[in-house]
């Protein structure tokens, strides 16, 4: 995973300001550690959308997210002042309803840029879709300005944004915003 996340988020601007000073290497490195933790969940399988048989939403025991809790340290460079402010958007879905225990959330889609603008994305996140409409779920996913196209494209509304001043590390103040985006369930 962090092989291709790493060179997709390398043209985002929220991402490459955080990453910096940071070595490729060392953000590659911090990466692994990272989802890592993910990957530990015997039980589980990462990037799983619903429970078999139930068709509820999967959720974590205590137990899980005990495990996979803490941050490993950040590399050295890392923009200390944006991660700050980036740390105050995590969770952000929950100010506007969302609740892992009933709703769906879309988190970390990333294309290798050789593979960007191919319609990858747009294929993933369709069948996404066709999954949790089987079920009549409602999804909630937090999307960056190059992203938002995308989710608006298939049926998801703004529903809130938040954002950080990018402007401050050499880009717009629209480039800062993280939208909160809610689809309904599609009965097509």
């Amino acid at each position: 995973m962090p092989e291709i996340f790493v060179p997709a988020m390398s043209k985002d601007l929220q991402w490459s300001s955080l990453m910096r000073d940071a070595k490729v290497k060392d953000w590659v490195a911090w990466q692994l550690e990272y989802f890592k933790l993910r990957w530990k969940l015997p039980d589980k399988r990462l990037f799983f959308a619903k429970k078999f048989p139930l068709g509820s939403p999967g959720t974590w025991t205590k137990e899980q997210i005990n495990a996979s809790s803490g941050v490993p340290p950040m590399p050295e460079g890392v923009n200390q002042v944006l991660l700050k402010e980036m740390t105050s958007l995590i969770g952000i879905s929950k100010k506007y309803g969302y609740d892992s225990t009933i709703h769906y959330h879309r988190k970390g889609m990333a294309v290798l840029p050789e593979y960007q603008r191919k319609g990858i994305a747009s294929k993933l996140s369709q069948r996404l879709n066709e999954i949790v409409d089987e079920e009549g779920g409602t999804t909630y996913a937090v999307a960056v300005p190059a992203a938002m196209m995308l989710f608006k494209k298939q049926d998801f509304e703004i529903i809130g944004t938040g954002s950080m001043d990018m402007t401050k590390f050499g880009g717009t103040s629209e480039q800062g915003n993280s939208y909160v985006m809610l689809r309904k369930p599609q009965n097509k």
